[in-house]
């Protein structure tokens, strides 16, 4: 063996190195994210600010990359892709959450959780291993459902270029 092979057979080695780290730097600074809704809750100030519940729809968006990302679009979209009229609920307050308390098969009460819930109106950067969440109204949703015509209803968001559609079950809400 010369002098030429060894020096030839250390750089293909090291070029394989880099290669195999810049793989594994780029899969685990990717993007990943999931999209959740669900139906609950929540205390809201409604006519002559009073307060009554609410049902509402949560969009949530959990980040379970290692890399922030930055929410551009986020909403409830039709079989079509387009954006229907809702408007988020920015005025929680205290963004905290709400879970009603049964006793028997009705609600008893509705009592305050001590979990803090980061808003997406607010803040669109969702930290690593971190979740944020969008409220919309659940009445003005049957509404808006049965002026649209929608026969499907999709959860949307977009992150980074990566969009995510999740079908929402709105059977539930229209009773």
């Amino acid at each position: 063996m010369d002098w030429n092979t060894i020096k030839d057979i250390g750089m293909f080695g090291l070029a394989l190195y880099g290669a195999v780290l810049a793989t594994y730097s780029y899969n685990r600074n990717k993007v990943r994210f999931e999209v959740d809704t669900s139906c609950l809750f929540m205390v809201l100030a409604g006519k002559n600010n009073r307060l009554e519940p609410t049902e509402v729809i949560q969009l949530s968006v959990t980040n379970t990359g290692q890399s922030s990302c930055y929410i551009e679009k986020f909403g409830l979209v039709d079989s079509n892709g387009k954006f229907l009229p809702l408007e988020t609920i920015d005025d929680v307050g205290s963004p905290s959450e709400v879970q009603p308390n049964f006793r028997g098969g009705e609600i008893a009460s509705i009592s305050k959780t001590n979990s803090k819930v980061s808003l997406l109106s607010e803040d669109r950067e969702v930290k690593p291993n971190s979740k944020s969440s969008a409220f919309f109204r659940g009445k003005e949703l049957e509404r808006i459902i049965t002026d649209f015509r929608a026969n499907r209803v999709y959860a949307y968001v977009e992150c980074s270029g990566t969009v995510k559609k999740k079908a929402l079950d709105y059977s539930k809400f229209l009773k």
